[in-house]
């Protein structure tokens, strides 16, 4: 399963992470934005000997967008 999450933050150093329940793998990212910059960070699960390991890694436009491409909506943003 794939989400989608957009977030529109001021230019700076950021820490993406992502909650692991069962088997962590890698957890957070730090990146740094710059002004009207776009930055695409993936979040995924992956094999594990036991459960779906973690992962988060900062991703070019182009594969973010054909990524993006790939999603079907499935429901309404909560807020």
């Amino acid at each position: 399963m794939t989400l989608l999450s957009i977030v529109d933050v001021d230019p700076g150093k950021w820490q993406v992470t992502v909650p692991a329940i069962l088997y962590p793998g890698k957890t957070s990212i730090d990146i740094s934005i710059l002004q009207h910059e776009t930055v695409y960070v993936k979040t995924s699960f992956g094999p594990s000997a036991f459960a779906g390991r973690t992962d988060v890694e900062v991703v070019i436009s182009e594969k973010a967008m054909t990524e993006i491409d790939g999603l079907e909506f499935m429901a309404q943003p909560t807020k």
